[in-house]
This record gives structure tokens, sequence and C-alpha cells, in this order.
């Protein structure tokens, strides 16, 4: 629990690392540039959210938010906002589960309360409540689920950033994506204001769908 709480403060200065990840995707090849990268950490980013029973039968997934799949001592973990798994509330949804893509072309569907009862866990939060960040380990099907996952050792502090440093967000936008898949939005942004505690501020443009 110690390490996984050190690693959540870790990644509170990360943008979940992504301005390290523009940055190195510059100096790549053609075959490993930015517009490579994006597509293999796209693999990463995870949609949380539940299902709801249609009027004629069918089930439907309701996309809430997005997680990143990251490894922490060799362990797969779902990293996402704290306010997404609560509904702005103060404990986590019972029906939240998260989804991404199976190797056959349909959504993988895994609930965060079978996987907490199969290996007694639970979510993991800062100790400090204004960091909207939660973390909990999970469990994947290597031979069927299309992932990749952010290792431990391209966690970076803020010694390592700059202002104005260039970054980008991949989240789930209402109305952009197919709800079949799990397609997240890619976000150019700026890093704006790293203030003297570690935390920091980016600038991001909006957009509409049409």
């Amino acid at each position: 629990m110690k390490k996984i709480s050190l690693c959540i403060w870790a990644l509170l200065i990360t943008v979940f690392l992504s301005t390290v990840i523009c940055s190195q995707a510059r100096a790549g090849s053609e075959n490993e540039g930015t517009g490579w990268l994006i597509s293999k950490v796209k693999q990463a980013v995870v949609f949380l959210g539940h299902q709801e029973v249609q009027k004629d039968g069918t089930i439907k997934n309701v996309y809430e938010g997005t997680g990143c799949i990251i490894e922490i001592d060799n362990f797969f973990h779902v990293l996402t906002a704290k306010h997404v798994i609560t509904r702005k509330g103060e404990t986590p949804a019972e029906d939240m589960k998260f989804f991404l893509n199976r190797k056959d072309g349909t959504v993988s569907i895994h609930s965060f309360e079978e996987i907490k009862r199969k290996f007694d866990i639970d979510w993991v939060f800062p100790k400090d409540p204004n960091v909207d960040l939660a973390v909990i380990p999970i469990e994947l099907n290597v031979n069927q689920d299309i992932f990749k996952v952010v290792p431990q050792s391209l966690f970076q502090s803020t010694e390592k950033l700059y202002e104005l440093y260039d970054a980008f967000f991949l989240s789930y936008q209402p109305g952009a994506a197919d709800d079949d898949i799990v397609s997240p939005v890619v976000r150019a942004a700026t890093l704006s204001l790293i203030k003297p505690d570690g935390t920091f501020l980016i600038g991001c443009g909006s957009f509409a769908v049409i």
C-alpha cells in the first residue's frame, strides 16, 4: 500500500506521462514518431462507466470517463480520477466497470466490484482529499484484450518538466466516440504553470462535435 500511495503522488505531477511521451516522440523515426506513438498509447486508455438495460432488452455500455493502465511493482493497475469512480460522491460506485477493446473486435467489460471481491483489494486514494486520483490493481486477459501498459520506469517528476512543454490528452468525449469500441479523443495541450508544490496547470482547447 505504501508503494502504491507513493506512486499516486508521483503520478500527480505527470499528466498521465503525456508530456514525456510527446517529447520522446519528436526525435523518433517515421515508424516511431508522434503518430505511431499515440496509436500505441491509446491502447493504454480504458473507458469507465456502467451498463444499462434498454427498452428492447438489449444492454448498452454507458461511458462516463477514462482511466490509464499502468504498471506498479509488476502488477497492472487502473489509474483514474476519483470523481469518476465516485460520480462526485464519497464512495466508489458499485456498478462501475472498465471497458477496453478485444482482439475479436468487440469490447471487453471488467467489473471493479468483482475484481475487489476476487482479490480482496480496494481503491487507493491520496491522503490529501484535494487530489483527484484513484488507483486499483486489476486483472486482464492477455490472450483476449488489446492493451498497452505505461511502465513504472516512465514515471517522471516536475524537475524534468517546464512551462510551455507540449502535452496531449487522451479522453472520452460524449458524442465524439463510437460506443461499440473504446476510442479516446486526442487533444493537444501545453504545460502552462508549474506551482511551487509540484502541481501544475495545463491549457487545452475545446471543440464542438458537428
